[in-house]
């Protein structure tokens, strides 16, 4: 039973974010973040070291490098305060999931993921029930709730064939997220699933009792959304419109201004960047928690290009980590890494985008070389 523990503990703390306006007495997102990091240092004591100080693995390595210069990037930073805060949620939370993945059971985290997915939709239809809105899914913000939905339509996806609540749920989510207004985890879902469909066909149970099961909960919960809402057309689909004139569209224009300022911030400060919160301090936003809405951008110009390099370094030791490349592109959670990465280039920064994190750590022992290490 001890297993589930830090499975439980980090699907919890992904979906904190989700339930923390639920849970107003209690700060969600900081208990099942310390819980995360209790089990990564207590449950699973050799995260970085394969054998306590014997062999140390390139890409842990290379990663905890780069996560401490993330967490360094503070003492040139401008921020006041937003510095100290994103750093801290940096190294207690966000950087103990990646090594916490790597020794979790996948298909123990899926499940657990799959259970707060079928709570999220249970309780957006209840709320939907009383409010006629979902705009806010249970008081949080449709990123939030399109990167929820859309994880669990990709979890599900590989179940089919075990229980006919999977379809179910996929047809349901699908259709949440049309109502939620969020097109950009749309759009990274979307992409997603062409990619799985392509690299997964020999492997999803695309059965036509299954894509029946999806297409009727998809419609029975469409129609339910949209005669509550009284809804012209749908708040996704009516932003997907105004994306085809982007010079009329606000928040179109406001990334675009966000990227802009982000880059000139990374010209200013090419080499170590501005340092860690001091993109919004810089740009007259203040000293908040906020970002330029795309991770590499954000990377750019508050680590710079040493950060990058970084990153670069942590990529290739990654990617060549793996006996057989092929496998890992044709890897279920290939899929998932790929609607995270997306959804991580139009919103989110570093902590907002944990999913990515997660996700590169539950791959990385996929067909791993067995000489990933350093002497």
């Amino acid at each position: 039973m001890t297993q589930y523990i830090p499975v439980f503990f980090l699907s919890s703390f992904l979906f904190s974010f989700q339930f923390a306006y639920v849970l107003k007495e209690v700060n969600f997102y900081a208990l099942t973040g310390f819980l995360v990091f209790l089990s990564a240092v207590f449950l699973k004591p050799s995260l970085l070291f394969k054998k306590p100080f014997q062999a140390v693995s390139k890409v842990n390595f290379t990663f905890l490098l780069f996560a401490l210069y993330i967490a360094i990037s503070v003492l040139w930073s401008p921020s006041p305060y937003v510095k100290y805060q994103k750093a801290f949620f940096w190294i207690l939370f966000t950087v103990p999931c990646f090594y916490l993945a790597q020794k979790i059971d996948f298909e123990k985290f899926t499940k657990s993921i799959f259970a707060l997915v079928t709570l999220t939709v249970i309780g957006t239809c209840v709320q939907m029930h009383w409010t006629k809105n979902i705009a806010f899914v249970l008081g949080n913000n449709y990123l939030v709730a399109g990167q929820t939905f859309g994880l669990g339509i990709i979890v599900s996806l590989f179940y089919f064939s075990k229980s006919s609540i999977f379809p179910v749920i996929t047809g349901a989510s699908l259709a949440l997220m049309l109502f939620t207004g969020g097109r950009g985890p749309l759009v990274s879902l979307t992409a997603a699933l062409i990619i799985l469909v392509f690299t997964q066909r020999g492997k999803l149970d695309l059965s036509k009792k299954n894509l029946l099961l999806l297409s009727l909960s998809f419609v029975g919960t469409f129609c339910f959304c949209y005669f509550l809402s009284s809804v012209v057309t749908p708040l996704t689909i009516n932003r997907l419109f105004e994306a085809l004139t982007p010079l009329q569209d606000g928040a179109i224009q406001e990334r675009f201004l966000y990227y802009h300022t982000a880059f000139e911030t990374f010209l200013k400060n090419p080499i170590f960047g501005c340092g860690l919160g001091g993109w919004p301090y810089l740009t007259g936003l203040g000293d908040k928690q906020w970002h330029p809405h795309n991770l590499f951008l954000e990377l750019a110009s508050e680590t710079g290009a040493f950060g990058l390099l970084l990153l670069g370094i942590f990529g290739v030791f990654y990617i060549n980590s793996f006996e057989n490349f092929k496998k890992f592109i044709f890897h279920p959670l290939f899929g998932l890494l790929l609607f995270a990465c997306l959804n991580a280039m139009k919103s989110g920064d570093i902590n907002d985008n944990i999913l990515v994190w997660v996700t590169l750590g539950l791959l990385k022992n996929v067909n791993k070389k067995p000489d990933d290490v350093f002497f």
